[in-house]
């Protein structure tokens, strides 16, 4: 890991900041730009026929354009290799996360802390058993509603791949976080899996909001994806009819077709 930070100072370095915003601007370039480039990657396998897909324009990276972009291209890389390395949904990037952005602050602003791995794995083990997992059948919702940079999440998902990786099929993950850079992070860490191990999940939807006061708004979702389930007769997903209404325009963009009426920004 040590590696890896150093990789991803070198993209503000001797830029005239002062040590933390250097670090930081540099933290939140790799995040947003690898969230670009693995949701890119997972769409080029997985936009088919029956896949209902939507991403806010938050994908699109808005960098500065002082950065050095191929330490930023190299970083990104680095990670990507680290996760193929690694154990299907290792936890790689909230330490990272929280030593550059958040150690020292004291949960300032948004009052964040996130989870240690360790805690997550123990937490999983706990609330999932061997006989429970095995006896899925049908689609199973594993949510999180400050999900952070994805830790619980990923012990959950870890335990699953480690008891009967085939269960993952029925796995639906619903994310929210009030921070939109740490739903950037869950979601590189999910799509780099999914990506680098060619693992396959049912759904996904991430927003971005606060929980208590702005659930009931229609605008939060920041990515959702929906492959067809495994049972035809669970209605998980009925009360998320804003993923057909938008898949069709994603899928242009992505595909590199021309859309009328753009989800994405360019």
């Amino acid at each position: 890991m040590r590696n890896l930070k150093k990789r991803i100072f070198d993209i503000t370095k001797g830029l005239p900041l002062s040590e933390r915003e250097s670090q930081d601007l540099a933290m939140k370039s790799f995040i947003s730009y690898g969230y670009a480039v693995l949701l890119k990657a997972w769409c080029a396998t997985n936009l088919e026929d029956g896949v209902d897909f939507y991403a806010s324009k938050a994908w699109n990276p808005d960098l500065d354009k002082r950065i050095d972009v191929q330490a930023l291209a190299d970083a990104v890389m680095l990670y990507s290799e680290i996760v193929g390395a690694s154990e299907p949904f290792t936890d790689v990037l909230t330490r990272i996360y929280e030593e550059i952005l958040l150690d020292g602050r004291n949960g300032e602003g948004k009052g964040q802390f996130l989870s240690p791995w360790d805690l997550s794995l123990g937490g999983a083990e706990i609330l999932l058993t061997e006989s429970d997992i095995r006896s899925w059948d049908k689609v199973k919702m594993i949510g999180d509603d400050t999900c952070g940079s994805g830790s619980l999440p990923f012990g959950v998902l870890n335990r699953i791949y480690n008891v009967d990786k085939s269960k993952l099929k029925y796995v639906n993950l619903f994310l929210n976080d009030v921070d939109e850079l740490a739903c950037k992070a869950a979601a590189l860490q999910m799509l780099s899996v999914l990506v680098m191990h060619r693992l396959e999940i049912n759904g996904m939807q991430l927003h971005n909001c606060n929980v208590i006061t702005e659930w009931t708004k229609t605008d939060t979702i920041m990515l959702g994806f929906k492959k067809p389930e495994p049972l035809k007769d669970d209605g998980l997903f009925k009360m998320l009819e804003i993923f057909t209404k938008f898949s069709n325009q994603c899928k242009q963009e992505f595909s590199g077709e021309k859309s009328k009426s753009p989800v994405f920004s360019s």
